[in-house]
């Protein structure tokens, strides 16, 4: 299972790893670019900045300027003489280069003169052509010779290179003699048609040459040449970045109405000193001049960000763009990154909250992402700089999407568990009632029975002997079945909640098949039924299983077996394969219901047409503690045919440890039991069950002394010898774990017993840790108080050795008391270690076995120094059996070590 941490995480990567890849599903679409030109002109035309525009100058061969000069020159298009003395006048008049926006391919009259008049400052236009053919040896050497590069020459400017399968030049005597540049005229188009980019080199036949706006600026930059370096293409002192396919994005200014704009009627009059023509001169000096024409007729038109321009007056905003500095740089890897991590940022964090988002949230986040996404777009992009910001903002709004979908299925998924949770609330309220309604019933049977016979027994003064010793028969038998009921209910609550555990050690199996029978022979023989035990061949002497639980498992099976059965037999079958051991109980009964054979499995459930008594737990009980032992429990049965109840759990085949003691025959009479003597301190805060216990005392031998609280206690305990203390834990103002406590720092050196309600868990074991000998669960028989207190007993052997089996240590007289508590709480420590290694918690036992190290020595026991600091070091090791080996020597030296004072 993941984690809360875990799952914000998961939630968080997924939406962004799914609106990234929805966006670059998005990104192979048609729609994704022709929208992200539309975003990137409209942010162009709020962003443009305006221009001087005072350094290029359009001389447009217009419709007015064709009628004007038609008497004179004729109709379109002109003798090239006419450029030549319009050029003539253009370099006379200081043009830093004039460039021809008119492609110059056939000859013509005036050739000569127009060869003549043009110089290194003017530039003749190229077209690109999408089709090869076959040219001559004297195009391929005038391509030569007006070419920048040989692409052998310089790969790596080739490769940022437009290329092309053929070119349409200029007339070779044209640039033959006047060394005029060659530049390409050929727009570079996005698939909508706009020219957003321009190629400023172009390849064709192995040769580059520039293009038309790049080979203006060369002619206006005299002595400096074109270099491509670390991705930036260099004019003179201008530089300007290249996209990865070689092409340069200008950015159009705002004031291109502010172009200058000649006729060019007007720039030949002044070239042939018509008046009125003088100012032509200071209008063009100092600036690149572009003539063509923008005729509807003749001029060729170009779409752009700004809108429909004509392709000469392109040329010459995108020089004047060039010039400015006025270029976008190419997207960066880093400001991709940025603005994808900034619009998947809010929505993986609406995600990452899950079920705990408000729809507003929503509404906020897309707000908010889509200002700070917007704003960093918009600065970037006044900062001259592209980005794939529509890629980031297509990741965005699919992971607000996801979060979206997420959130709805996440509140569908809490509502579920919602409904699931009352549903079972619901249930649980219903099966709560049911069980308190069965409680109840079954609580107030026996207590009425109780109730009403315990007065017979007070106040039926003539019922005689004989009918109040039956009357005391049944009050036992209802007492017998209260205690029987609630054991079973807290059998069930630990079962529950997972706090019984199975213990498996080796034990004789036909031993413990023989003892279930021999305690319900008697059971049976009153009923007059035959009791038999099967076992089958092969049944090892010794498995590992829990006895305890088997024990309870196969009396429970065969009590009810008893029980239900009216005549016949019951019959206990046994056998043992492939490590699992299988017990049938089968009976000669009325049989059960194939409708009630799972339900008699539930608590409080019997089946269909039972009268007999009963809590209805025990099956249930029985069927847990099988699953708790790793096995299982099935019944089968037919009405009228007897019953059959198969209990199966995985026991291994063991060997019995060699001090095993030998069973006693089956049925063999157990000896009387000797009396007890000594004096016991019982301290118990109930009255009622003190009275009883100190008749059981007697019963057993003791005498005994009995006080009501922990103070009492400890005076009592202080003040006189006693063999042990049987010490209530869960007495008002002082309980019993203080009081032990309270005794063994004031020197106690006396057994303590625990006396508790509580039959398992960490209760017994904290009346261990604080310094009690051993615990004793309530309610108790005479015979397990007979077992516990028979070894503090007058006369009962020691848990210490003594003489050749003592181990004699020499201490200090004045450290009496110190060194008696010392070595019980060695014993507590040897409590909390062995509970430590149950836990698998070797941290503990480190540090037990660093306290013991560095203390032992000090009293003078240099053995507990030494296992220790072995335990210590075990533990940091990891070496658990080792360990607990150690406990083992542990608990064999203070069993035997004998202090001797000096």
């Amino acid at each position: 299972m993941l984690s809360e941490s875990n799952r914000v995480w998961l939630r968080a990567l997924v939406v962004a790893a799914g609106g990234l890849l929805l966006a670059g599903l998005f990104s192979q679409t048609t729609l994704y670019p022709r929208l992200s030109w539309w975003l990137g002109d409209a942010l162009q035309r709020r962003l443009a900045v305006a221009l001087p525009m005072d350094r290029v100058v359009v001389v447009d061969v217009d419709e007015a300027s064709m009628l004007r000069l038609a008497p004179r020159h004729g109709a379109w298009p002109y003798a090239r003489d006419v450029y030549a003395r319009a050029q003539r006048f253009l370099a006379s008049s200081g043009a830093r280069a004039v460039a021809y926006d008119i492609l110059f391919a056939e000859g013509r009259d005036g050739d000569d003169a127009f060869a003549a008049a043009l110089d290194a400052r003017a530039v003749l236009a190229a077209a690109a052509l999408p089709y090869p053919y076959a040219r001559p040896a004297d195009y391929h050497a005038q391509l030569g010779r007006i070419a920048l590069v040989d692409a052998q020459a310089a790969p790596r400017v080739a490769s940022l290179a437009r290329a092309w399968p053929d070119l349409t030049l200029p007339l070779a005597r044209l640039t033959q003699a006047s060394q005029a540049r060659v530049g390409v005229i050929s727009t570079l188009t996005d698939e909508d048609g706009v020219v957003r980019r321009l190629a400023p080199l172009h390849l064709a036949h192995g040769k580059v040459l520039p293009g038309f706006t790049v080979a203006a600026l060369l002619a206006a930059a005299p002595g400096h040449g074109l270099s491509v370096d670390g991705g930036r293409l260099s004019v003179g002192e201008h530089a300007w970045p290249l996209a990865s396919d070689g092409s340069i994005a200008p950015r159009l200014p705002a004031n291109i109405g502010d172009l200058t704009v000649l006729p060019f009627h007007q720039l030949l009059d002044a070239a042939e000193g018509a008046a009125g023509g003088a100012h032509i001169g200071d209008i063009v000096r100092d600036r690149i001049v572009f003539i063509g024409s923008s005729s509807a007729v003749l001029g060729d038109f170009a779409l752009t960000p700004v809108g429909r321009l004509p392709g000469l007056y392109v040329n010459a905003l995108l020089a004047e763009s060039l010039l400015a500095g006025l270029v976008l740089s190419p997207p960066r890897l880093w400001l991709d990154l940025a603005l994808a991590l900034l619009a998947l940022a809010l929505p993986a964090g609406l995600a990452a909250r899950g079920t705990a988002i408000r729809p507003r949230d929503f509404g906020i986040g897309f707000a908010a992402g889509v200002v700070l996404l917007a704003g960093a777009d918009v600065g970037a992009a006044a900062a001259s700089q592209q980005s794939h910001w529509l890629f980031a903002a297509a990741a965005g709004l699919a992971a607000f999407a996801l979060a979206l979908l997420m959130w709805l299925f996440a509140l569908y998924q809490e509502k579920q568990r919602l409904h699931y949770e009352k549903t079972a609330a619901l249930e649980a309220n219903r099966l709560k009632t049911e069980f308190l309604n069965h409680m109840t019933h079954e609580l107030r049977t026996p207590i009425t029975a109780i109730m009403g016979f315990n007065k017979f027994n007070l106040y039926g003064d003539d019922i005689g002997r004989e009918q109040r010793l039956r009357h005391s028969a049944i009050i036992a038998r209802n007492c017998e079945h209260l205690l029987a009921l609630v054991n079973n209910n807290l059998d069930l609550a630990r079962m529950e909640a997972g706090q019984l555990k199975v213990e498996r050690a080796a034990h004789e199996v036909r031993a413990l098949l023989d003892d279930v029978v021999a305690t319900l022979r008697m059971l049976a023989h009153d009923k007059g039924l035959a009791l038999e035990l099967a076992v089958a061949a092969g049944m090892p002497q010794a498995l590992s299983l829990d006895a305890f639980r088997v024990r309870q498992v196969l009396i429970n099976l065969l009590g009810n077996a008893i029980k239900f059965t009216a005549q016949g037999k019951v019959t206990l079958a046994a056998k043992w394969e492939t490590d699992e051991l299988s017990c049938e109980v089968r009976d000669s009964g009325p049989g059960i219901p194939a409708n009630s054979l799972e339900r008699i499995f539930q608590p409080f459930q019997r089946a269909s047409g039972v009268t007999a008594a009963g809590t209805g737990l025990g099956l249930s009980i029985t069927r847990k503690l099988a699953e708790l032992m790793g096995g299982s429990i099935r019944a089968r049965s037919e009405p009228g045919k007897g019953s059959v109840f198969e209990l199966r759990i995985p026991a291994p085949e063991a060997t019995l440890p060699v001090s095993a003691p030998t069973r006693a025959a089956a049925g063999a009479p157990a000896p009387t039991p000797a009396k007890l003597s000594g004096r016991i301190l019982l301290a118990d805060d109930n009255a009622d069950l003190r009275e009883l216990v100190q008749v059981q005392l007697a019963d057993l031998g003791f005498s005994c002394t009995a006080v009501g609280d922990g103070i009492e206690a400890i005076d009592a305990a202080l003040a006189e010898p006693y063999n042990a203390v049987l010490l209530d834990m869960d007495m008002p103002f002082m309980d019993g774990y203080e009081t032990v406590r309270v005794l063994r720092e004031r020197g106690y050196t006396g057994s303590v017993v625990g006396f508790t309600a509580h039959q398992a868990g960490s209760p017994l074991e904290r009346a261990l840790i604080e310094g009690c000998d051993d615990v004793v669960s309530k309610p108790v028989s005479l015979e397990r108080l007979r077992e516990v207190l028979a070894p503090y007993a007058e006369g009962a052997a020691k848990p210490r050795a003594s003489g050749a089996d003592a181990i004699p240590v020499l201490v200090d007289g004045r450290l009496r008391t110190l060194v008696a508590r010392f070595l019980l709480n060695c014993g507590r420590d040897l409590a909390r270690l062995r509970a430590a290694l149950e836990g698998g918690d070797l941290a503990v036992t480190r540090s037990i076995g660093h306290s013991l190290g560095g203390v032992g020595g000090s009293y003078g026991f240099e053995e507990i120094t030494r296992i220790g600091r072995a335990i210590e070091e075990r533990s940091i090791r990891g070496d658990a059996a080792s360990v607990g080996s150690l406990a083992a020597q542990l608990e064999d030296f203070l069993a035997r070590v004998q202090p001797e004072y000096r």
